[in-house]
């Protein structure tokens, strides 16, 4: 590397998969308008809540991403960043993606996107980024989607983490809560009766199926498990219809990469596309 060349550094959060893909996005699509290098750092990560909590899904992302190497090599990758820091500019996460870069900097991405408007400055690069998500996602991963049909409605209810609610209403005042079950029903219900067709609804979980189940109690409703995260992912992102839980990055960034018609709890929706 020049002296004076610039490249981008993307850091990963400690995070689940929907945050991480923020920063991660936006540095390949910044290094790939701009023709600079790129270093990914941190992530192999160690998450100890989901064992804490004993969740079904313990967030372990390694293997999902084709820079994705040893353990070892992302250290060294880290103590060269560390290095390189120290002598070059640093500026860390550029909103306007098409800002030109300057000579011996490093442009760091880390951050997850404000819960205001996370896609605020994906959605110009709206193609882009999906074509650079599928560069970088692992072939076995794509053959593996490829093999799957999806579903017509894909219902993602994200537990894990989340509190359970109060009062619906918590909804908007608190970050971080549980989508009510009822209203998954009621979005199912309400989708096969706008389509005149009892259409098969597959269920995305962080929970276990006693938790979800009278969700999957519905006909033609089934839970899907046993997949990578990084495949649930994308092939909720294939149905005709996605139903998000409320503050779930993971299910926004379905709606993002994917054609389908996107609905949300009607207390709090963010703007996706």
């Amino acid at each position: 590397m020049k002296n004076n060349e610039s490249l981008v550094w993307c850091n990963l959060p400690k995070a689940g998969l929907g945050n991480q893909l923020f920063p991660l996005l936006k540095a390949y699509v910044y290094a790939e308008l701009h023709n600079l290098p790129i270093v990914i750092t941190n992530y192999h990560q160690l998450k100890i809540g989901p064992y804490l909590r004993k969740e079904k899904t313990k967030r372990n992302y390694n293997n999902f991403f084709l820079f994705q190497q040893s353990f070892l090599t992302d250290i060294l990758h880290r103590i060269k960043m560390w290095f390189l820091s120290k002598f070059k500019n640093v500026v860390e996460d550029v909103s306007d993606l098409k800002q030109i870069p300057e000579s011996n900097t490093i442009y760091q991405f880390s951050k997850v996107a404000h819960w205001s408007d996370y896609f605020k400055d994906f959605r110009p690069h709206r193609q882009l980024i999906i074509e650079t998500f599928y560069k970088i996602v692992r072939p076995d991963i794509l053959a593996i989607i490829n093999s799957m049909k999806p579903s017509a409605i894909g219902a993602h209810v994200r537990l894990g983490d989340f509190k359970m609610l109060d009062t619906e209403g918590d909804i908007y005042n608190k970050g971080a809560v549980r989508t009510p079950q009822q209203y998954f029903i009621e979005t199912i219900l309400k989708i096969r009766i706008k389509s005149n067709s009892e259409l098969p609804c597959a269920v995305f979980t962080d929970g276990f199926a006693t938790e979800v189940g009278d969700i999957i109690a519905l006909p033609k409703t089934k839970i899907i498990e046993g997949n990578k995260d990084i495949v649930d992912l994308i092939l909720l992102s294939k149905s005709s219809y996605i139903i998000t839980s409320v503050g779930s990055t993971f299910s926004y960034w379905a709606g993002f990469l994917g054609d389908a018609e996107v609905i949300q709890h009607p207390l709090n929706t963010i703007k996706i596309k």
